[in-house]
């Protein structure tokens, strides 16, 4: 029987975030999601020892005071962590930002859509690409460095 995964969602636009949330519900896949409002959060449930990593992490690029990239460079400094897909998910589509995104070793890079119906779309690829297969095996533990 499939396992439920958990998705970091890290975005300081509480709206979006119901979007990405709402998405991942009309996916098959049984997903808990996990919302942090800013890098502070995020790093509060990803240094949290007594919890697992989560199976994938959501990062807006533009957060306060901590930017996604600095967030990201952290998580893949962090041997605890570095494994973990990230996917970026923001409003700009400016080349360098995609490409700085790819120096840090996002695994992707997605803009945030428009339309609802997107939205869906991407919830629905990310299922397929990430979440499924890790459903189907046991969740990561990861001992304290």
């Amino acid at each position: 029987m499939p396992r439920k995964v958990e998705v970091l969602i890290v975005d300081d636009n509480p709206g979006d975030l119901a979007l990405i949330r709402e998405s991942f519900r009309e996916c098959s896949l049984a997903t808990e999601v996990i919302p942090a409002l800013d890098a502070d959060r995020a790093f509060a449930i990803l240094n949290d020892l007594s919890r697992n990593p989560p199976d994938l992490i959501i990062l807006d690029v533009n957060l306060p005071r901590i930017d996604g990239f600095e967030v990201l460079r952290r998580i893949r400094a962090d041997e605890r962590l570095n494994a973990t897909p990230v996917l970026m998910m923001s409003s700009s589509t400016m080349p360098a930002d995609v490409w700085r995104a790819y120096d840090l070793h996002a695994n992707a890079y997605v803009a945030k859509p428009s339309q609802l119906e997107d939205y869906f779309d991407i919830a629905r690829g990310i299922a397929a690409l990430w979440l499924e297969p890790l459903s189907n095996i046991s969740a990561r533990t990861v001992e304290p460095v």
